[in-house]
């Protein structure tokens, strides 16, 4: 994903949720995170790895958790089981300590070996 400087509306779609293979977020979905605007170019994959233990993300409960690279032009996507918190001053779910500047999506899914 990469930022804009566009108006667009946020919209955000996930794909393969009817089916086995990891979700991604699709095509020409766009996304806030702390104030920039991201648009992907092409379908993105959401990473296996948490973010947060550096392990593939265990069974159970996961989060999909929006991470900025450094330069501020582009973002990652992760699931991860660490749950997010609201931030008043940025209007949304975010992670704490070092992720602090990591958005969550709105939803939370359920993992169950290969299925989300």
């Amino acid at each position: 994903m990469s930022t804009t400087d566009k108006l667009y509306n946020i919209s955000l779609s996930l794909t393969n949720m009817d089916n086995t293979t990891v979700p991604a977020i699709a095509h020409v979905s766009t996304l806030e995170v702390n104030g920039a605007l991201y648009q992907t170019d092409a379908e993105t994959a959401i990473s296996t790895t948490d973010p947060v233990t550096s392990a593939t993300v265990a069974d159970g409960t996961v989060y999909v958790m929006i991470t900025p690279a450094v330069d501020g032009l582009t973002c990652t996507a992760a699931f991860t089981a660490t749950a997010p918190t609201w931030s008043d001053t940025k209007q949304g779910w975010y992670g704490t300590g070092s992720f602090v500047n990591c958005k969550y999506l709105l939803s939370r899914m359920k993992k169950s070996i290969t299925t989300y």
